[in-house]
Formats: structure tokens, sequence, C-alpha cells
């Protein structure tokens, strides 16, 4: 699997030291996501716009090619797949391909703008998570999830469209309004 790589954030050096990108996040937002953008952009990321925030802990690869979109959400522990060697085995095994030789597939992913993947969802390669749709924590997406939708589950299935859950959690009382702290 040459060339892949876990965009694992560690830290950035800032005036002689080096602050952890977690602990940066919560002490100045704006600067930890020109960082972890740059960070990003430099290891082949597209990013498009500027999301809102991609958690330190972000594992990505980008044999396929990545985009996030403007205003998405990573949360923590998600994992985004461009590649899958996973046939590779099988093919070899029953004399397929010579052992010289792998079978990969390499696809993009894009995460669209105003997107939220929720915390330790993974996103398979050749997946397109549409602009303002929702992943729930802990999903599977193998498939490309249609803008404005929310999906949850493994594998990942469609429970009911952005504007839907908006006008529920609104109605529920518990959800409320206020400034970001940041």
């Amino acid at each position: 699997m040459a060339g892949a790589w876990s965009a694992r954030l560690a830290g950035v050096t800032r005036r002689g030291g080096s602050l952890p990108l977690s602990m940066w996040s919560r002490i100045d937002q704006e600067s930890y996501m020109r960082q972890v953008s740059k960070l990003l952009r430099a290891q082949g990321v597209t990013i498009e716009g500027m999301p809102l925030f991609v958690a330190p802990d972000l594992r990505v690869d980008r044999l396929g090619g990545v985009t996030l979109g403007d205003r998405c959400v990573i949360s923590t522990g998600v994992s985004i797949l461009t590649h899958d060697y996973s046939l590779d085995r099988y093919a070899e095994m029953h004399g397929l391909i010579p052992a010289d030789e792998e079978i990969v597939l390499q696809a993009p992913v894009r995460v669209g703008a105003y997107a939220f993947i929720g915390m330790d969802a993974m996103i398979m390669p050749g997946v397109t998570v549409g602009d303002g749709a929702i992943v729930g924590a802990r999903s599977l997406v193998t498939r490309d999830v249609e803008p404005g939708s929310v999906v949850g589950g493994v594998p990942a299935k469609a429970i009911t469209t952005a504007a839907e859950a908006y006008e529920k959690a609104m109605a529920s009382g518990a959800w409320k309004r206020q400034k970001r702290p940041y």
C-alpha cells in the first residue's frame, strides 16, 4: 500500500513549542482550521472553501483523492478510505493474478459543503457525501449520500432528510440555539 498515509494531525509548532492540535482547537478555532487545512492540502487533500471543523484524529488516505467542502464538519475518529485491496488475496489465491500483481480499487471521496460526518464513521472509496448531508456516528458509508439526507448504520441507509431532522429536533424543545464559543 505504498503511498497511503494517515492524517493523524499530532501537533503544530507555535512560537518555540509544540501545541497538540486537539488542544489548539479549543483555544483558537480559526487558527486551528487554517493549520489543519494547510497540512491536509500539503498531503494532497483538496479543500474547497474552509471546513468548519476537522478533528485532529482524522484518518485518511490519498491514493484516490479526497475533497472536503466548505463549512463541513469531520468529527473525531472518522476514517476516509480511497483505496481497497480486499479482493487482492482472493484473486491471487485462485490464480486469477500472478503473485507479482495486485488488485486494487482507487476512487475519490468527496465530502460536500455543510455536510456533517459523525464520530467514528467510515467513508469507503468512491463515495460522495452530498452538500448538507448528515452521516450518523459509527456509520459505514459504502454508497453515495444524497444532498440534504441523513444516513446511519452499518451499512449506512437513508433515515430521513436533514430538513425533517431539524424540524423534529427544534419541535422537541431539547435542542437550542447559541453563539459559537469560538
